[in-house]
């Protein structure tokens, strides 16, 4: 059985194909149209998103069932005809919160969980007959139990929404693009610079919103001083990380008794906070709980939820329940790269370069993009699209971030560590294949990886098996060989755009950066840029 899922709704729209219980293949349509969360409210959405399912052969497949993530003010008949695909596929409508507790639930390994769904807001719905009733809400939290999700308790309103508050403060408070512009949103950036001010300076403007909207927010006086002293922008991006930890860790202890299940899952916008949940995490394996968050927890990863929803919820398919990694993207052939090179006079190509070879560029100091069969689901780059380096040196943070990611200095990057040693490097043991937790490091260590700690001494860490990536897990495992360290420095392949998606992609980006080299994986290739005589 087939089924095709798509999200298209505001912002991050995506899709996949689900075959006989299996996701085949998911993807963003940013990867292909190069608009940072491309969704409908940029002009000329509905041809992008035909011309990026057209180029995946999308049309060219029989669908026994489309799912598609419901949004109150538009449905698929929107922007896709439904006549163009094979045979006569049933629509079904499926609930944002829904599908974003789905994708967490059934991509865990977890028998039964319970499930918190926290974001700037979602629809869901109930029908009767041909009419939508719709309710908007920015916290659910459901129980999953073998192939069903049961609706516990959902937020009342957005009000109080945590993402919505980020939101507003990027835009009106400093002055930086929101998930709806063009250029995407700086959670990140905010996150980043949290660590280098004073957490209570300004608490107690955000505490307020605990029982006020925010409305009452005071968005011109943080404005304003921030004009006063430029400084309180670490402190305001401190004060507001406070809160949402606070906010976070409250909420979630305050509801585990819905539910005798010792398994938790996160899901939503909020839980990219990987400094919070990292906290909230901690909290719950000292209380004997066990974590889990998937590998898109933002709207990018509606349409696996709604997927598997439809596949195990609304049909009755029994889970196999197996942890399904992140490279579900498109595979594309050594022809196609060679292609690519063509005609590419700026770049040389050294053939039958083996991974210790490749060991050997990282520790000489050299920066390193990776690209690999599919790509991975989400905003985070795990391996197959991932620009690697050197840990041990300081000096590599800074230089990445200004020659290669052009952004803020105090951005981080993340560490690829081998899943056995984290225990040995980090203040306490977790699984994390998707980068979703920041981590203490442990302090006899600090020295030895510099260039992947953030001010506070922590680490958003993506832990490594041979299970979930074999080449990536052994490239590690060599540099390991080589100097005691089971890490790379990881960011994602770009550069200031969405996450390199094709060989193009690629080579354009690698020829516009500092990047010393970009390595094709399974060809066995190294291209690098030829110097000028």
């Amino acid at each position: 059985m087939n089924i095709l899922s798509l999200h298209t709704s505001h912002h991050d729209a995506n899709f996949c194909t689900l075959k006989d219980g299996s996701i085949i293949y998911h993807n963003e349509i940013e990867r292909f149209t190069r608009i940072k969360h491309d969704g409908c409210f940029l002009p000329g959405f509905k041809e992008r998103l035909n011309q990026t399912l057209e180029s995946s052969n999308i049309f060219n497949e029989q669908y026994d069932h489309i799912s598609y993530v419901f949004c109150r003010d538009r449905n698929i008949s929107s922007y896709l005809d439904l006549s163009k695909f094979n045979g006569n596929p049933k629509v079904h409508y499926i609930g944002h919160h829904t599908s974003h507790a789905s994708s967490a639930f059934y991509n865990s390994n977890f028998d039964n969980a319970l499930v918190f769904s926290i974001d700037g807001g979602g629809e869901e719905y109930q029908r009767d007959g041909d009419i939508f009733y719709w309710y908007t809400y920015s916290n659910c939290i459901f129980l999953g139990d073998k192939n069903q999700i049961t609706l516990l308790t959902n937020g009342s309103n957005i009000v109080n929404s945590l993402g919505g508050i980020w939101m507003e403060m990027l835009e009106k408070v400093f002055d930086m693009s929101t998930i709806l512009g063009t250029k995407g949103d700086e959670a990140g950036t905010l996150m980043a610079m949290a660590a280098f001010g004073n957490p209570y300076k300004y608490l107690e403007e955000f505490r307020f919103l605990l029982e006020k909207s925010s409305d009452h927010l005071r968005f011109d006086y943080l404005k304003n001083e921030i004009k006063k002293d430029e400084e309180n922008r670490f402190h305001i991006a401190a004060s507001l990380q406070r809160f949402t930890e606070d906010y976070f860790m409250n909420y979630v202890i305050m509801n585990l008794d819905r539910s005798q299940t010792k398994n938790v899952c996160f899901t939503g916008g909020v839980s990219l906070n990987c400094v919070a949940l990292g906290k909230v995490a901690k909290a719950l394996i000292e209380r004997g709980y066990n974590v889990f968050c998937d590998q898109a927890p933002n709207d990018s990863g509606l349409s696996l939820g709604a997927a598997k929803y439809l596949w195990h919820h609304i049909l009755g398919n029994p889970r196999n329940i197996e942890t399904q990694n992140s490279y579900l993207g498109r595979t594309y052939t050594e022809s196609e790269i060679n292609e690519s090179l063509n005609n590419r006079t700026d770049l040389e190509v050294i053939k039958n370069v083996k991974l210790s070879d490749i060991v050997e560029l990282l520790m000489g100091s050299k920066i390193i993009s990776l690209f690999n069969q599919g790509s991975e689901s989400g905003k985070r780059a795990l391996g197959n699209r991932s620009i690697v380096a050197d840990p041990r040196f300081g000096y590599m943070k800074e230089f990445v971030n200004e020659k290669v990611k052009h952004r803020k200095g105090y951005r981080p990057f993340a560490p690829s560590v081998l899943r056995e040693h984290v225990s040995e490097w980090f203040e306490f043991d977790i699984d994390s294949p998707y980068m979703s937790f920041a981590i203490p490091v442990k302090k006899n260590k600090l020295h030895l990886v510099p260039a992947i700690l953030h001010e506070d001494n922590t680490a958003r860490l993506q832990t490594v098996t041979h299970k979930d990536n074999g080449y990536y897990y052994n490239l590690i495992s060599l540099f390991y060989e080589k100097t005691g360290v089971p890490m790379l420095l990881n960011t994602s392949f770009n550069n200031q755009e969405p996450i390199v998606e094709t060989p193009k992609n690629a080579l354009d980006c690698f020829a516009n950066t500092q990047i010393d080299y970009l390595y094709f994986v399974q060809e066995e290739l190294l291209v690098s840029k030829k110097t000028l005589k």
